[in-house]
């Protein structure tokens, strides 16, 4: 049956009008496209397909943030020194502590940490020395010091990284502190115990370490073997009498001489006895005395002739000697009758 006759005349105006609005849709999609294609030239078209049973809204992915490391860079660093009666005051590149007072050194930093000379580190049994870390700064004490404890002292903030530190070696303060002692004018520096290499026309650097910074200190190299002195009790001593002959040398210290003996005796065996000593000499000069006393005890006639000593050191030797006579012992004199 035609479409006419089933809906009549009604029916054929709304089929019209259905068709009219495909063809005003169909046109709009149209141009859509070519719009699409003239920006995105090569582009097909894609038809728009809506699927079933699955959301077109998709979720935002979830992003893990990575922890944070917290760092603690440290703040500009510098020395105080603890003064009586709660003054402080600020170190410079040196500073002098009497010998027997309490050194307390004060380094801002959290944390810091601490160097002293070798001397403390390796020989403080009776603990004179203790390093404390403040909110704020660092705390080094020195108690009962000694001439010794003559050396530098460092401070080294620290960076860290949570638990991680190191030392700023580039942000490290110090000071060379002095404990001048009259008794202890000279201590052992930091390398006092490194051989020493000398080389022709090439400056070489002698540690020579002391506890005044206003002690002045000259060098001496001493080149001539010993000047030994000898000197007997008595020139002339009576039979049954000791002898003492003396033989001392002055020169530098800590430079051994050596002695040895020629006398009369020697030729029947007599024993020798000797009596050797070192002294130091006064007069503020690094200078000792070496003796050697050679003791005859009840001189007989054999003892009469001459006492020669040798004194030697590395650099060579040298005698010097000395005549004894004996005199026969005086007989008692008889009584008259």
């Amino acid at each position: 049956m035609p479409l006419e006759n089933l809906f009549g005349s009604k029916g054929r105006l709304v089929l019209s009008a259905l068709l009219v609005c495909a063809v005003i849709l169909e046109l709009a999609y149209c141009q859509e496209e070519a719009q699409q294609q003239k920006i995105n030239p090569g582009r097909k078209p894609k038809p728009s397909i809506t699927k079933l049973g699955r959301s077109t809204n998709k979720s935002p992915r979830a992003v893990t943030a990575k922890p944070k490391i917290k760092t603690t860079a440290p703040a500009q660093t510098f020395l105080t020194q603890v003064l009586n009666r709660g003054k402080f005051k600020k170190v410079v590149d040196s500073i002098s502590v009497q010998s027997g007072d309490t050194l307390e050194l004060r380094c801002r930093g959290k944390p810091v940490q601490w160097s002293v000379p070798k001397y403390l580190e390796e020989d403080d049994d009776e603990g004179r020395l203790s390093m404390v870390q403040q909110e704020r700064y660092g705390v080094l004490t020195l108690v009962n010091t000694t001439g010794a404890d003559t050396g530098e002292f460092s401070c080294y903030p620290m960076y860290c990284e949570d638990t991680d530190c190191r030392k700023e070696y580039d942000k490290a303060v110090k000071v060379f502190v002095f404990f001048p002692d009259p008794q202890e004018l000279f201590v052992p520096s930091a390398d006092y115990y490194e051989a020493i290499q000398l080389r022709t026309n090439w400056p070489t650097l002698l540690p020579c370490q002391v506890t005044s910074p206003q002690a002045k200190v000259t060098l001496h190299h001493p080149m001539a073997p010993p000047a030994p002195v000898i000197q007997a009790s008595s020139s002339s001593v009576t039979a049954g009498e000791n002898l003492r002959v003396s033989c001392s040398v002055v020169g530098e210290q800590d430079v051994a001489v050596e002695f040895t003996w020629d006398y009369p005796g020697q030729q029947i065996g007599r024993p020798l006895y000797t009596q050797d000593s070192i002294s130091p000499v006064g007069g503020g000069a690094a200078r000792q005395q070496s003796q050697s006393v050679l003791l005859v005890d009840e001189v007989r006639d054999v003892d009469q002739g001459t006492y020669t000593c040798t004194a030697q050191n590395l650099q060579g030797a040298k005698s010097v000697s000395t005549t004894v006579k004996v005199v026969p012992k005086a007989k008692p004199k008889k009584q008259k009758p």
